[in-house]
């Protein structure tokens, strides 16, 4: 008795465990087949796959002409204006040999400001969001400004001291420049920010003088013993003077700046932007600080 029991007791445990293993197995594929849905995208039969499109840049190729207001504020730098002038003046000279006079005199610098007006044109090529360019630039403009200086040294020489002076004057005009530079930039929505480098060439006027002097000079010693009789005194010097001027002179230079183009229509853009100008001659040179605003057509 107790034999049969168990024999039926062992057969339903068999046959539970089995149906509970396959019960185990149909959850785990009804899971797994759930969860992959979730991360795999159905494709329809006879569809092709997702490719991206290639991004879209505003257009800023091809030939464009604009022009601009602004203002500049200039500044002179007249420290070597009139060393050229006193050295040909004392050439040859113990003044200037043995104490370097063309070296004293160092004019103070000037400044000015003016409001500015002008235009410009160019040609862009493009590379996707790259930008390449030339262009020229015309600015019409009213800047001046003048320096001068004077001082008196004494110096001894054979015995005797000369009160010498130097006096010296210069002045600078510029009434236009052009440019003409490469720009690069880059593209950002239907913002071009750009750098810029080129060459500038101003047309204004200068002027530059220096006078040299110095009275009889006074001997140094004591009054010697006689029969001993101080040297002659040698003569007073000037004063000597030399001047150089020039209207309508042709100033050589370079150009650097930076600004922003702004994309309002197809075929208009705005611009802000900011340009230094350096102009030397003649021992002087005028900076610029440009800063200016404008518009241009596309085309």
């Amino acid at each position: 008795m107790m034999t049969g029991a168990r024999r039926i007791i062992e057969r339903i445990k068999g046959t539970v465990m089995r149906r509970l293993f396959v019960a185990v197995l149909c959850l785990l594929g009804y899971a797994t087949h759930t969860v992959a849905g979730e991360f795999d995208m159905p494709t329809l039969r006879g569809s092709s796959p997702f490719i991206p499109a290639s991004p879209k840049y505003v257009r800023w190729s091809g030939a464009y002409v604009g022009g601009f207001v602004g203002g500049a504020q200039a500044s002179v730098d007249f420290g070597n204006a009139a060393k050229e002038l006193i050295a040909s003046i004392l050439r040859n000279t113990w003044i200037e040999n043995e104490f370097n006079a063309s070296d004293w005199s160092r004019l103070p610098n000037g400044g000015d400001r003016s409001s500015t007006q002008g235009g410009f044109i160019g040609y862009n090529t493009q590379w996707q969001d790259v930008v390449v360019g030339i262009e020229a630039t015309y600015t019409r403009l009213s800047i001046a400004a003048s320096s001068t200086d004077a001082i008196t040294r004494v110096l001894t020489h054979n015995d005797f001291n000369y009160s010498v002076t130097v006096a010296s004057s210069a002045s600078y005009q510029l009434t236009d420049y052009g440019s003409l530079r490469v720009r690069a930039g880059w593209v950002v929505d239907q913002f071009l920010p750009y750098g810029t480098l080129g060459l500038a060439v101003g047309r204004g006027s200068y002027s530059r003088s220096a006078t040299v002097s110095y009275p009889a000079p006074i001997y140094n010693l004591p009054p010697p013993t006689p029969p001993d009789q101080p040297p002659p005194t040698p003569p007073a010097f000037g004063p000597v003077s030399e001047t150089q001027a020039r209207t309508n002179a042709y100033i050589w230079g370079y150009a650097i700046g930076g600004g922003l183009d702004i994309a309002v229509l197809p075929h208009l853009f705005v611009r802000g932007e900011y340009e230094f100008v350096a102009l030397p001659i003649a021992g002087m040179q005028m900076n610029l600080h440009n800063v200016r605003v404008g518009g241009a057509l596309k085309f």
